[in-house]
């Protein structure tokens, strides 16, 4: 598409150069070449906030869902920051609930589920303050460019693994954010879908994307969905048939 206006170009100047003098030769009009708008950054982003695509700024919808991904994403550093904090106490039982003690592997000595869960964290944040850089590199677009959104599936959000493009549908935008629960007393004592928040979706959708979630786990493949929910991803993790709470190391529920 983009050779058009050149090869328009060349052939009214051959034209003009063969023509008959006497020919009433047109005036060479010149096409304009599409502009593509690049993606840009939020205009006061959080450290290595990824950019985002297509929201107009003189629409208040692309507006209005801007504001809520970016202020999603601003407390990313918080919660990787309290989740490395977490795994390194060993008084804290939290990961037991959602990983097998060891990770397994074909040929090799197991691994120990604190080492390898801060591994895959590490992918997308810097201990101890900040996402890693590469998170910078992702695109958060307005669009249903994959037309996945489907209200009937309460489809929250998803990305293309190997470029880390995400979006974020209706039913994702709608959920609560991790400011709004002001304390756990919020969350109940009991394993339920009150733990839901869009940056917990954006942390699902990140361990998605080739960059974190293939390279932390190269031996067992990328990163997919082998359960969902908070009750889904406890049983995988405690599931007695090895072979299915291996599944833990490489779902990305588990992880958020």
């Amino acid at each position: 598409m983009f050779l058009y206006p050149l090869c328009l170009s060349a052939l009214l100047f051959l034209e003009t150069v063969f023509a008959a003098p006497t020919a009433d030769i047109p005036t060479p009009v010149l096409l304009p070449e599409v502009v593509v708008v690049s993606p840009s950054k939020y205009p006061q982003p959080t450290t290595n906030e990824f950019k985002y695509s297509g929201f107009d700024p003189n629409n208040e919808k692309d507006k209005g869902d801007q504001f809520i991904i970016h202020s999603a994403f601003r407390p990313f550093a918080d919660i990787l920051g309290a989740t490395f904090v977490a795994i390194g106490d060993t008084s804290d039982v939290t990961i037991d609930t959602w990983f097998p003690p060891t990770v397994k592997r074909a040929g090799k000595k197991d691994q120990d589920r604190r080492g390898y869960v801060r591994g895959v964290f590490a992918r997308m944040f810097k201990f101890p303050s900040s996402p890693a850089e590469r998170i910078a590199d992702m695109v958060a677009n307005s669009q249903d460019y994959a037309k996945e959104c489907d209200p009937k599936k309460h489809t929250k959000a998803y990305l293309t693994r190997d470029t880390g493009h995400i979006h974020i549908c209706e039913h994702g935008l709608a959920q609560p954010m991790i400011a709004d629960k002001d304390n756990c007393n919020s969350l109940g004592d009991k394993v339920s879908k009150a733990m839901r928040s869009l940056s917990g979706t954006l942390i699902h959708e990140f361990m998605h994307w080739n960059e974190i979630g293939d390279k932390a786990l190269d031996f067992v493949g990328h990163i997919g969905d082998a359960a969902y929910n908070p009750a889904g991803c406890m049983r995988l993790g405690n599931n007695p048939d090895e072979g299915e709470n291996q599944k833990a190391f490489r779902n990305a529920d588990s992880y958020r």
